[in-house]
């Protein structure tokens, strides 16, 4: 039996350091594209595991509390 209810997919915040350089616009298609998420299809959400020191604007994308601290101490912006 499985769940009918769709999850979001997720990406942590230093998996995303690790990829992208500072200052860059992280959306869904980005994710997919740098194959840190499969698909985007129920969504995406980001998780705020370790540390961050970048500034990017997320665009598209579900983010939990501690990530949208993370992000805006250093910076960043979520729209």
């Amino acid at each position: 039996f499985t769940s009918l209810t769709k999850k979001p997919a997720v990406a942590n915040l230093e998996t995303i350091a690790r990829v992208f350089p500072a200052g860059g616009i992280i959306t869904p298609a980005l994710l997919v594209k740098a194959g840190l998420i499969q698909n985007a299809r129920a969504g995406v959400k980001v998780l705020g595991g370790g540390a961050l020191i970048k500034a990017y604007t997320i665009k598209g994308c579900l983010v939990s509390e501690s990530a949208r601290g993370k992000i805006e101490k250093a910076g960043g912006k979520i729209e």
